[in-house]
């Protein structure tokens, strides 16, 4: 597993262009210079699979028996290429990232058992300082302590596997970002492998 050194993450930050800090990772610390314009996600026939991929990923992943809601911002999460699983060379990895090149509209309707809320994610950045942003976070999310922003998933050539991207940003200044992969096996995705790509 590659890790990205936290100095090097921070360096990329403050010194990178308002669109390639949303692709490094926006959390509630850093996340006020990263709101670009979202898209609808197109019908090109992907969108069954998607939002049964994002449902897996938030029942088994990112759900907890001590918060019964998950909070995902409402617009996806930008890819870059870190090489996690050394698979740089498949056409997984290739779908990945051409399908993450700009953020697109996160799906409403999802197959999942978990409650989900959304987050306005681009008004909830520009408004206001920081603090009173984890604050006002907490009344309005609470028992939630972050939010998460998920990036489509990239499939195989035969659609049996899948990866996709979560940051994870918490209220006490902390993100994760880490590179998931799942497979179809049986009758529906299960989550095959894990990889921090960012921790700070």
């Amino acid at each position: 597993m590659r890790v990205m050194e936290t100095s090097r993450v921070m360096d990329l930050y403050f010194r990178a262009p308002v669109r390639m800090k949303h692709v490094i990772g926006c959390s509630f610390a850093f996340a006020a210079a990263c709101a670009p314009a979202v898209r609808a996600t197109g019908g090109d026939g992907r969108e069954a699979l998607e939002a049964a991929v994002y449902a897996v990923v938030i029942d088994s992943l990112l759900a907890s028996p001590q918060v019964p809601i998950v909070v995902i911002a409402d617009s996806t999460f930008q890819a870059f290429g870190t090489d996690v699983f050394g698979d740089s060379t498949e056409a997984i990895y290739r779908d990945f990232l051409a399908i993450n090149r700009e953020p697109r509209s996160f799906p409403k309707r999802l197959p999942a058992r978990t409650r989900v809320r959304r987050l306005n994610y681009s008004t909830y950045v520009q408004s206001g300082e920081r603090f009173a942003r984890f604050q006002r976070f907490r009344r309005e999310y609470a028992p939630a302590l972050g939010f998460y922003m998920i990036s489509r998933p990239g499939f195989s050539a035969d659609r049996q596997q899948a990866m996709l991207t979560i940051l994870n940003g918490c209220v006490s200044y902390c993100t994760t970002v880490e590179r998931v992969r799942l497979a179809w096996r049986g009758d529906r995705w299960r989550v095959t492998a894990r990889g921090v790509m960012v921790e700070m």
